[in-house]
């Protein structure tokens, strides 16, 4: 037995010197994988627009340039010139049914901030109103009033004041 005694210190040193080398082993870890290549689709050229598209789009933008309706004092009717001009409104819109717009009723300083966004809304309202009668869909108008805050005119005289008592149509979107 004493024989084999000073073998198992022998023995033991190596594998002390093993197991504390392998505990120094650093591990190795992968990289991810890089993410695929985002390749975009080409979109298909687009169509050359027809010469009458070309002038209903021409005609549709400059019925949303300016006033499509003005009013009296603290009135919201419309007059047959506003009418006429809402009616070749519907028909640019009938020409473009993709297109959306927004009227936006406006007033003069007179008045209350409160009342005059009132009073705005209840013009687009209008002008709204009347185009859904002559078949325009509801969906694609939406109004807004900017009271007295957006005037077209700056002043005060009476001149000004009937230029800012109006509706404007802008495009929300058109195709």
């Amino acid at each position: 037995m004493s024989r084999h005694a000073p073998s198992l210190p022998l023995l033991a040193a190596p594998l002390a010197l093993l197991a504390a080398a392998c505990a120094h082993e650093e591990k190795q870890v992968q990289a991810p994988a890089p993410p695929p290549p985002i390749v975009a689709q080409a979109q298909p050229a687009p169509a050359e627009a027809s010469p009458g598209e070309v002038a209903d789009t021409a005609a549709l933008k400059q019925l949303l340039s300016g006033p499509i309706a003005y009013f009296d004092f603290d009135r919201t009717d419309l007059t047959p010139d506003d009418r006429a001009k809402l009616q070749a409104l519907a028909q640019a819109l009938r020409a473009h049914p993709g297109a959306r717009i927004r009227i936006a009723g406006n007033t003069d300083e007179i008045g209350t901030e409160e009342y005059n966004m009132a009073l705005g809304q209840r013009r687009a309202d209008v002008a709204r109103t009347y185009l859904i009668t002559l078949g325009i869909t509801p969906g694609r108008i939406d109004t807004v009033s900017y009271g007295e805050n957006r005037p077209a005119v700056p002043g005060g005289d009476a001149a000004a004041r009937a230029k800012n008592r109006r509706d404007e149509a802008e495009p929300i979107s058109s195709r």
